[in-house]
C-alpha cells in the first residue's frame, strides 16, 4: 500500500464562519476552565454574534509552554493560522466543527469549535454494558467514515491522535476532534497532564527509537498509522476499556506492540466476520501491509464495490 504524507489543504464548507479571528466575540461562561485536557485547558463559553445568535462553544487553550524563545508565542500562532484555516473548511457529519480562534483566553491562543454533549471516553467507559453492539459498530462505522473524508483530502489530512478521547457524540453520531493537533505540539516545549497513554493507540513505527527523525519527529506519521488507531479504537469501544487495559505502565505497552503482540479480541467483534477482519488488517505490523479507509469502509457495508473500485483506481 502507499503511505500518503501528512500536511493538508481540504474542500471549503459553506457557509464559512465570518472570521477566523474570534476574539472579543467568545466571552467565558464562568470565571475558571471547565475541563482538562492532555494538552490544553477547556473553556465553555459564549460565541454571542454567531450566525446563530448566542451559540455555546468550547475553548481549547493549548496549555502553558516552556520555552527559551521571547518569540515562541507569536510563532506558535503563526503556526496555528495555516491549520486553523484548513479546520474551519472541513465540512463533514463525522467531523468537528471548528470555527476559529480566540487570543484573549490564556497565554497561548485557544481554538473555538462547536461543544458537543458527551466524550465517547466518557460513554463507553461508564455506559458500555447498556449499549449493544449494533450502536458500537455504528460508532466505529462513522469514524471510518470521519477518517475517510480527512484522508482523501489532497494532500491527506491525518489525525495523529485517534482514540475515544478525542471522539464526541452527537446527537448518537461520532464525530472526530483534536485532528492535527498533534502536529502543532512538541512534548518537549508543551504541558501535559498525564492521562491514559497515548501510546496505546499508537502504531509500532512511530515509538519506534531507530526510525526516529531528529529532523523531522512526525515522518512516520501517515494514513496507515491512523489505521492502526482506528484497529485499537474499535477495541477499545467493544470492552469499555483502553487497549491492553491489563497492563497499567505505558513502557510495558510500547514494548509490547514493538514486538507484534496485540490486545486480546472479545467475542463481540470475532463474531463479526467483517470487523475482526478490519481489526486485523489494521493493526498489521508493517504499516504497507495496512488497508486504505476507503477498504475499511468497504468492508463495513459503507461503501459499494462499484465506488471501493473506483477510489481505488484514483477515478473518486
Amino acid at each position: 500500500m502507499h503511505l500518503l504524507p501528512c500536511l493538508p489543504i481540504s474542500a471549503p464548507k459553506s457557509p464559512p464562519p465570518k472570521s477566523q479571528d474570534l476574539t472579543g466575540r467568545v466571552t467565558k461562561e464562568s470565571k475558571n476552565y471547565s475541563n482538562l485536557g492532555q494538552n490544553s485547558d477547556i473553556w465553555y463559553a459564549l460565541w454571542e454574534d454567531s450566525p446563530i445568535q448566542g451559540v455555546l462553544v468550547v475553548v481549547k487553550v493549548i496549555r502553558g509552554a516552556v520555552s527559551p524563545d521571547p518569540e515562541f508565542t507569536s510563532k506558535f500562532r503563526e503556526k496555528l493560522r495555516p491549520q486553523l484555516h484548513l479546520w474551519t473548511t472541513l465540512d463533514h457529519p463525522n467531523i468537528a466543527e471548528i470555527y476559529g480562534m480566540v487570543d484573549n483566553f490564556g497565554t497561548l491562543p485557544g481554538i473555538v469549535m462547536k461543544k458537543y454533549p458527551e466524550s465517547l471516553r466518557h460513554r463507553v467507559a461508564l455506559h458500555n454494558e447498556f449499549d449493544n453492539d449494533d450502536v458500537k459498530l455504528k460508532w466505529v462505522k462513522d469514524i471510518a467514515l470521519g477518517l475517510k473524508f480527512l484522508h482523501r483530502q489532497k494532500p491527506p489530512v491525518l489525525h495523529g491522535d485517534l482514540r475515544c478521547a478525542n471522539v464526541f457524540l452527537d446527537a448518537g453520531r461520532c464525530v472526530l476532534a483534536d485532528f492535527g493537533l498533534v502536529f502543532l505540539i512538541d512534548a518537549s516545549e508543551f504541558t501535559s497532564v498525564k492521562t491514559a497513554g497515548s501510546s496505546r493507540w499508537t502504531a509500532p513505527e512511530i515509538m519506534d527509537p531507530k526510525a526516529a527523525n531528529e529532523h523531522d519527529p512526525y515522518h512516520d506519521f501517515s494514513t496507515a498509522s491512523d489505521a492502526f488507531s482506528l484497529a485499537m479504537i474499535i477495541i477499545e469501544i467493544f470492552t469499555g476499556g483502553p487497549p491492553f487495559s491489563k497492563k497499567k505502565n505505558d513502557s510495558a505497552v510500547i514494548f509490547a506492540i514493538a514486538a507484534g503482540k496485540r490486545p486480546d479480541i472479545p467475542q463481540n467483534i470475532t463474531s463479526n466476520h467483517y470487523l475482526s477482519n478490519v481489526v486485523r488488517k489494521c493493526w498489521q505490523q508493517n504499516p504497507k501491509s495496512r488497508p486504505s479507509m476507503s477498504w475499511v469502509c468497504y468492508q463495513l457495508g459503507l461503501t459499494s464495490a462499484v465506488m471501493y473500485a473506483k477510489e481505488w483506481l484514483g477515478l473518486m
